[in-house]
């Protein structure tokens, strides 16, 4: 059985991070974020994400993203909502 669900996650947070690693934490931190909501350690983020997320490159990150998840047994792929 397959469930998905819209999710906006604040990056703003994490703006106190240091400017050259802030794209590579803001990737880290999304994966924790949904291991934690979804139970499941085989995420998959889409390409359009992490383009999204490197967009302006690694000082100058988004302040928030859209996101779909979609949960599949023991998988679960993280897409770009538009």
């Amino acid at each position: 059985m397959q469930e998905e669900k819209i999710l906006t996650f604040s990056l703003k947070e994490w703006k106190d991070k240091s400017r050259v690693k802030r794209a590579n934490y803001f990737i880290r931190r999304l994966r924790e974020k949904i291991r934690r909501i979804t139970k499941i350690d085989d995420i998959s983020i889409s390409k359009e994400v992490n383009e999204e997320i490197w967009k302006r490159g690694v000082k100058k990150s988004l302040k928030k993203i859209r996101v779909k998840i979609s949960k599949e047994e023991n998988k679960v792929k993280v897409e770009l909502v538009k």
